[in-house]
């Protein structure tokens, strides 16, 4: 059984740097990495986001082993506020995501995050589009 750690710019692993040197620093096989699609997308990248996903894959690598795949969007509160929610209203780069998890493993699960139940047919619905464009199988 593996023990994964999701990472948020918030907490302790505040970045994927930190999060590989605590599993390096661990240095069990058991110990990985649960990536949240949206936790460490800044300001700066929330517009364009698969150039960060893509540097936060290259940081983690093989450290990976599941992901929670959500949405972010920016809202104009008192200050600009990074929202994260359900796939498909924001602005998430899901093509890379599916692409780097599917270059891991067709095997490490994709799950659907910040969704109602009500939404799940709307996330199901391009979560299998994107997976049929990119030529990748979906594993009930």
């Amino acid at each position: 059984m593996y023990l994964s750690l999701e990472g948020h710019q918030l907490v302790t692993l505040e970045s994927p740097e930190v999060t590989a040197e605590v599993i390096d620093a661990v240095g069990s096989p058991w110990v990985k990495s649960d990536y949240d699609s949206a936790n460490w997308i800044t300001r700066r990248e929330v517009f364009d986001t698969g150039p960060a996903l893509d540097r936060h894959f290259d940081i983690l690598g093989d450290r990976i082993i599941s992901c929670h795949a959500k949405d972010i969007w920016i809202e104009n509160r008192l200050a600009l506020h990074l929202q994260d929610g359900c796939p498909g209203k924001g602005l998430l780069d899901f093509r890379t995501l599916f692409r780097r998890m599917e270059a891991l493993s067709p095997d490490y699960p994709v799950i659907a995050e910040g969704n109602s139940t009500e939404e799940l047919p709307q996330v199901s619905a391009l979560f299998h589009g994107l997976a049929r464009e990119l030529g990748l199988s979906v594993r009930n």
